[in-house]
């Protein structure tokens, strides 16, 4: 009965831990131990990870609101008009209210990701530059 004293384990893991024993169970025992561990350890780095993750995402953005209920033109464009083309071009632009009317309507029909809350603070702001 020699051959219960010793046991043969491949364990593959996604963590490429490759692992081939023939160990007594005692040592089987404290390996299992050890690849639950390691397995355990990479769900919390990678729980701390995508936590920073959405923590550091999420305070990266501007606030749009004034405080006072009003939204902010400023940060809309940085974010919205800017992620198509520079800001440069949008400040250089020489345009009454009508024409960043007409831009703005026009960058939203080509997919600008603008509510309807949101168009009269962008257009107010570009306006008053």
């Amino acid at each position: 009965m020699e051959h219960f004293s010793t046991a043969a384990l491949n364990l593959n893991l996604n963590l490429n831990l490759n692992l081939n024993l023939n160990l007594p169970f005692s040592s089987l025992f404290s390996a299992l131990a050890a690849v639950r561990k390691e397995a355990l350890m990479a769900k919390m780095m990678l729980g701390i990870v995508l936590t920073l993750l959405v923590v550091f995402t999420g305070c990266s953005k501007k606030s749009t609101d004034n405080g006072d209920g009003t939204l902010d033109g400023e940060p809309l464009v940085q974010e919205r008009c800017a992620s198509c083309h520079g800001l440069d071009r949008i400040y250089d632009a020489d345009k009454n209210k009508e024409g960043w009317e007409e831009s703005v309507d026009r960058m939203i029909e080509k997919g600008a990701q603008l509510s309807e809350a949101e168009r009269p603070a962008v257009i107010e702001y570009l306006s008053s530059r």
